[in-house]
């Protein structure tokens, strides 16, 4: 515990370092809530078979690398906290679009494949709002990320 303080007062020490990681910790817990919740999501409310939710957490990760090199292609090697912020508006929005296709949507009576899923209207929907959500997040931690590290660079230089 006393290292954890330690670290907590290392880091409010320099704003900087202190919303880094602010930033970092929010981009993994939106990502853990999004995996956690993405299987039951599935299974409950689509009534979907494993095999679709082995294909949503590949569209997730396949997303999440889309998100990452599309935000590396805009900074050019710069450190620029825009896409952090266009991230952060971009994931609420999916995510509250993502709660309102799944609030009242009743559950298939047979379960469904990738096929059927992906044919269905609210299921395209959510793929799209996960996809989003992804591609979202890799605009929001590259970013946060570069200027992190820039942050720490400069500051314990030698």
């Amino acid at each position: 515990m006393s290292s954890t303080a330690d670290l907590l007062k290392h880091l409010w020490a320099d704003s900087r370092l202190w919303w880094g990681g602010i930033v970092t910790g929010w981009f993994w817990v939106v990502g853990a809530l999004v995996h956690s919740l993405l299987l039951p999501l599935v299974k409950n409310v689509l009534n979907g078979t494993e095999d679709v939710g082995t294909v949503f957490l590949a569209i997730f990760a396949i997303a999440i690398a889309v998100g990452s090199g599309l935000a590396a292609w805009l900074l050019a090697g710069r450190i620029v906290l825009l896409p952090t912020v266009v991230g952060a508006v971009l994931l609420g929005l999916f995510a509250l679009d993502l709660g309102w296709a799944t609030y009242s949507l009743v559950p298939a009576t047979i379960p469904m494949g990738v096929a059927e899923v992906l044919a269905s209207r609210h299921g395209l929907r959510i793929v799209i709002d996960l996809a989003g959500l992804a591609i979202s997040g890799g605009l929001f931690i590259v970013p946060s990320f570069a200027a992190d590290i820039f942050a720490r660079k400069n500051r314990f230089s030698l």
